[in-house]
């Protein structure tokens, strides 16, 4: 696909440009594409490059979330994040006596637009609140960690407060998954090969420490997503995310959870 609009994105220059787009991505009952149609979507990246998905026909009358046509004002799958849009979690149970409370528990698994407390409007209801965030990674991250806590003695029901994300979710994680199998077939290639880091006579790749949020783990290793653009010629690979090992870790850091807030240095191999 050629985007109607100029896409900023670090991996925009590759295929000269275009965006690629498989069958599976187009959305029913669009069955097949012709050269010359006019067609709406949002956007991923993965290592080949940026990509299509939830592709319809387009008119000027298409329907949210589509806000645009191919160009930067769709939502971007950013280092395997939804970015771009806000992603609205829905909190059934939250205590209206802990309304105060509500944004702190809920910004630990990311940056959050606005956050809101509503009691109960009919007898029997339970009360609710809002989380809207700007990742759908972070919406997910809160889903995980907070549906079934129990607050004030009851089990709060957290979940996508819109359909349209939910399935966006589902897409994600497969798409995460994937990647993480990716890298368990890698670290079983270079398993015996020694680890190129700085104290071992790596490369460091830039100095300082760095900060982001913790994408995936599984147990021995995971995925960081930066905070900022982090500009080195090796960031291209894995979508931008950054992989850490559980050698790695330092202090009582021994565990780390999706959605975790990290600091750490950068090196190459």
């Amino acid at each position: 696909i050629d985007a109607d609009q100029q896409v900023v994105h670090p991996l925009a220059g590759m295929h000269a440009g275009r965006i690629y787009v498989d069958i599976k991505d187009l959305e029913s009952p669009l069955s097949e594409l012709k050269a010359g149609d006019r067609v709406s979507f949002v956007l991923y990246a993965d290592s080949d490059g940026l990509g299509a998905a939830e592709v319809r026909l387009g008119t000027d009358t298409s329907p949210a979330p589509f806000q645009g046509f191919g160009g930067t004002s769709a939502p971007v799958f950013d280092g395997e994040q939804l970015v771009g849009s806000t992603v609205e979690v829905l909190v059934e149970g939250w205590p209206p006596s802990l309304e105060d409370s509500f944004r702190r528990a809920f910004e630990r698994f990311g940056a959050l637009r606005s956050s809101s407390v509503s009691r109960p409007s009919r007898p029997g209801e339970r009360p609710r609140g809002i989380a809207v965030y700007t990742s759908l990674q972070s919406a997910a991250a809160a889903i995980e960690g907070m549906h079934g806590k129990l607050f004030g003695g009851k089990a709060l029901k957290v979940c996508f407060a819109n359909e349209a994300d939910q399935k966006r979710a589902e897409k994600l994680q497969a798409r995460l998954e994937a990647k993480a199998k990716e890298a368990e077939a890698a670290a079983a290639r270079n398993a015996t090969s020694s680890r190129a880091d700085p104290a071992v006579g790596g490369e460091a790749a830039l100095e300082g420490r760095f900060f982001g949020s913790v994408s995936s783990w599984k147990g021995r290793h995971g995925w960081v997503v930066p905070e900022t653009p982090i500009v080195h010629k090796e960031m291209n690979r894995h979508s931008g995310f950054v992989y850490v090992s559980a050698k790695d870790l330092e202090g009582a850091l021994q565990d780390p959870r999706p959605g975790d807030r990290v600091s750490f240095e950068i090196y190459t191999d």
